[in-house]
């Protein structure tokens, strides 16, 4: 007796599983997006100006109810940010100034929970807050200029993590959005800083 109870409860709680990850699955929609990135460090000892980048990927847009939605990405975004150099002879004067850019390459899984406005038709607005985990697979320095002595060449660590401010604008299948990310790690070993992002794109629903 105890053993068939066993049995039909452990049916019933795999049938209501099952139904579940259904439900989840029918109000889940998968984005392609692509955008631009304006990028700053904030706190940064050499690096201090915004710095334009690409932002590409894709998220999943899944309904848990009439107001209450949640993104899940994996995106690549180039992050950075630059400076002025300049040269000086010996009285002071301005005799060589450059641009010089620090490119950084990241692959960051953003989670989004939104607030969902329908308006009248395919129209909505999504309002959100959530956080994103990065990782750094590449990152130099163009050009390259010869590090004087009170400076050391960056080094970057691998990891970055901050929040998240949302709003999409979306209308059949189609979403505007733009985010402002803020990190909370030192993106540079040598000079700190944070990343300091907004981010501008188009969405289009595959699926």
């Amino acid at each position: 007796m105890k053993k068939t109870l066993f049995i039909i409860l452990a049916i019933g709680f795999i049938k209501a599983n099952a139904q579940s990850l259904d439900s989840i699955t029918k109000n889940t929609q998968l984005f392609v997006k692509l955008g631009v990135s304006q990028n700053n460090l904030s706190n940064n000892g050499l690096f201090s100006q915004a710095l334009t980048g690409l932002e590409m990927g894709a998220h999943l847009q899944t309904k848990w109810n009439a107001k209450f939605y949640t993104h899940i990405g994996l995106s690549y975004v180039r992050k950075g940010s630059a400076r002025e150099v300049i040269y000086t002879n010996a009285v002071g004067e301005k005799i060589l100034s450059y641009t010089e850019n620090v490119y950084l390459h990241y692959v960051q899984l953003p989670v989004v929970l939104n607030y969902n406005h329908q308006f009248s038709g395919p129209t909505y607005l999504l309002l959100g807050a959530g956080a994103y985990g990065g990782y750094l697979f590449s990152a130099f320095t163009n050009p390259q200029h010869y590090y004087l002595n009170h400076e050391q060449e960056p080094q970057y660590n691998n990891w970055d993590m901050g929040g998240i401010l949302s709003v999409t604008l979306g209308y059949k299948k189609w979403a505007l959005y733009g985010q402002y990310q803020t990190g909370v790690m030192n993106v540079s070993k040598t000079y700190g800083g944070q990343n300091s992002s907004f981010l501008l794109g188009i969405a289009f629903k595959i699926k």
